[in-house]
């Protein structure tokens, strides 16, 4: 983000000096013949498609776990995963459900929806899902507000070396800056004061895009977060897959953003064209991941002759194909 400028921050409670979107708006706002488009007079509009993160280590545990007795161990462990990467088999998932988000998007509306700005939130599996949903963005910025309930990110130097190891070069388009800035706030999930924050960074686009041009945003989040969300701005009890996304287009007014709650709004975009792995077992390759971040997540695990496998999670019986072959 190039350019600071001083903000009161309305989710914060403080007078603070904020980095905005002005580097993502002054150039991508910018129309194909380089000039900015404005539309004096009118609200801009926020285009916002919200993604569950993809099939992360502690889904795994969850939607996988062993059967028998140890089954209720698993969904134990699946809540003391802390800050679970996704597993292999949410990682291929994430790679080919980018593209199909994209085209049912195209599909819908008739025309390329291409995200000008990507959000996380700080835990690890969301970060991923944003990388390999979203490969050909320039920035990936976890944000604060969008976590899931309950749950505390890994500090941002364990993070960022997890990143480094999982993703290489790619780790570098993760952009720290609101992370830094909101470190108090890394682990709240709350709409409200995310509304509050996302219209606080897009001030810049205020008077800029009409309902007919607005400016597309993606935010990676979590069950509980959505869950809350569809049921505050519709009344509805709505769980999302991972990586299922729904949309919510808002109005910049002067004081906030207000839903503009439109047809097809906070319904899921991809549903049955999700790509899913909905079988009750995993194969080792498809979480091997999670044993080399962090084993002892995983529960007891033992040597096989396919890998490290955690005892916790159903094995695949003869013949039976894997999510990751």
């Amino acid at each position: 983000v190039a350019a600071l400028v001083l903000l009161t921050c309305a989710s914060c409670g403080s007078h603070c000096s904020q980095r905005t979107l002005r580097r993502g708006l002054d150039g991508e706002l910018s129309g194909k013949h380089g000039h900015m488009i404005r539309h004096a007079g009118q609200d801009s509009v926020l285009d916002v498609v919200y993604v569950r993160h993809g099939h992360a280590c502690h889904n795994a545990l969850k939607y996988q776990g062993a059967s028998g007795w140890r089954w209720i161990q698993a969904k134990v462990q699946s809540r003391n995963v802390p800050d679970a990467p996704l597993t292999d088999c949410g990682k291929r998932l994430s790679k080919e459900n980018g593209p199909q988000l994209m085209q049912a998007l195209l599909d819908k509306l008739g025309r390329a929806w291409d995200p000008q700005f990507v959000g996380t939130s700080f835990m690890l599996r969301a970060i991923e899902t944003g990388l390999y949903m979203f490969p050909d963005t320039e920035r990936v910025y976890p944000l604060p507000y969008i976590n899931e309930i309950g749950e505390t990110p890994a500090s941002i130097p364990e993070q960022g070396t997890a990143l480094r190891t999982l993703h290489n070069e790619s780790a570098d388009k993760v952009d720290w800056t609101f992370a830094e800035m909101y470190e108090a706030q890394r682990a709240h999930s709350d709409y409200d004061r995310f509304l509050a924050f996302l219209h606080n960074i897009s001030e810049n686009v205020r008077g800029q895009h009409a309902p007919d041009d607005p400016y597309r945003v993606v935010i990676v989040t979590h069950s509980g977060f959505l869950t809350a969300m569809l049921k505050k701005e519709f009344g509805v009890h709505r769980k999302l897959n991972n990586n299922d996304a729904v949309r919510m287009r808002y109005r910049v007014r002067k004081n906030k953003l207000e839903a503009t709650r439109e047809e097809g709004d906070g319904e899921k975009i991809l549903g049955p064209q999700l790509e899913r792995w909905t079988a009750k077992y995993l194969c080792c390759n498809d979480y091997k991941r999670c044993m080399a971040h962090r084993a002892d997540s995983m529960g007891p695990a033992e040597d096989t002759q396919d890998g490290r496998a955690s005892l916790l999670i159903e094995g695949p019986k003869p013949q039976q194909p894997c999510c990751t072959s």
